[in-house]
């Protein structure tokens, strides 16, 4: 629907297109699985090996699975170092705002959320459908 209209993700919220959404405030674990997979997700955009991010954040390889994987909370500082090293928003692992990252990772991450909106809608009247039977 957006992609048909040409409009951009952030402009259809920002302009009241798409309602606001309601923010779940998660469970400390479920928080932390969500946190390590947004900080997986930006490393592999990040185009940079795991090994490679562990080093840039001052940490083991083992202690960057146990974040990504939701094991252990993230260390800001380690965090910060990998922000600054490759100029990333520090906000996206923890808060999911990609609007201050760099314009190539931010457009692939709105082109994947674009993709699951589209899904959801072509999967809804389907769902009604089969309701209706």
């Amino acid at each position: 629907l957006l992609r048909q209209e040409g409009t951009s993700l952030r402009v259809a919220i920002r302009y009241r297109r798409i309602g606001a959404m309601q923010i779940a405030v998660l469970p400390d674990k479920a928080y932390r699985r969500a946190c390590g997979a947004r900080l997986r997700k930006l490393i592999d955009l990040l185009g940079i090996s795991y090994v490679e991010a562990a080093r840039i954040m001052g940490i083991s390889k083992n202690l960057l699975r146990n974040y990504m994987e939701g094991d252990n909370p993230i260390r800001p500082y380690a965090l910060y170092r990998l922000s600054m090293v490759k100029q990333v928003d520090f906000n996206y692992v923890h808060l999911d705002d990609w609007t201050r990252l760099p314009r190539p990772i931010r457009e692939a991450l709105e082109a994947e959320m674009l993709s699951k909106l589209e899904a959801a809608e072509a999967e809804s009247p389907a769902a009604e459908t089969d309701a209706d039977a």
